[in-house]
């Protein structure tokens, strides 16, 4: 049952039975049981027209209730709140997942240029401050097999296109101890983004977000002392 709940979350379009059967290597008839259960409780819905499962209203409830009841994200909403009311940009927290970023905590100031609309959404990693300060925790070998295959999505001309690109980027973030994203998912915004550490191990990392053009005009370190 929790797979196919893994499943569902990792297919925002929906996904169809033979799909989860095949992934699961279950027999027809207990998947049919399954997913008749999901379904009657709420955690799943389906669409009669592309015949495809999806996230329910109970399986929403519940992974929000989730995120808002950890004492992670009571920390990180601190954090961003009172990032936020120190500089006056916006700012955001979020953690890795896989090649995304999952946005846990956000404080907005009234000219909000994310592209983070709300607490839960992915962004993949390689064009965000956040991603690239996370994966800057992991070997070439490690990043060579997580993004083996991949398909560099472009938001703007500016974003990372390549492997290549991505490693040069993460060689210079832990370099500087800092990651900087410019124009890579809003060409008027731009974004620096710090670690958070437990116990010697990166967990989750913060950002703030500034039009573009101060972060090409200002000297940065006084934020980075911030």
């Amino acid at each position: 049952t929790l797979r196919i709940l893994e499943i569902i979350s990792r297919n925002k379009t929906g996904v169809s039975f033979t799909e989860i059967q095949k992934e699961l290597e279950l027999p027809k008839s207990s998947l049919f049981s399954l997913l008749k259960e999901l379904l009657s409780n709420d955690y799943l819905s389906f669409n009669e027209i592309t015949k495809k499962y999806s996230a329910g209203i109970s399986f929403i409830k519940l992974c929000t209730s989730g995120i808002e009841n950890t004492d992670l994200i009571t920390e990180l909403n601190l954090l961003t709140s009172n990032l936020t009311q120190e500089i006056n940009q916006t700012s955001h927290a979020g953690i890795l997942d896989n090649t995304n970023i999952i946005y846990l905590a956000k404080a907005e100031n009234n000219t909000n240029l994310s592209l983070m609309k709300n607490v839960g959404l992915k962004i993949p990693a390689h064009c965000t401050a956040i991603g690239k300060m996370l994966l800057s925790q992991f070997s070439l070998q490690e990043l060579e097999n997580l993004y083996y295959n991949y398909n560099f999505e472009k938001y703007t001309e500016y974003s990372i296109s390549s492997l290549t690109d991505l490693i040069k980027e993460i060689e210079k973030i832990k370099k500087n101890e800092y990651a900087l994203e410019l124009r890579e998912t809003n060409v008027l915004a731009g974004c620096i983004s710090l670690p958070i550490e437990h116990n010697g191990k990166m967990i989750a990392a913060f950002s703030v977000t500034f039009p573009a053009y101060l972060i090409e005009t200002t000297d940065i370190n006084p934020i980075l002392m911030t």
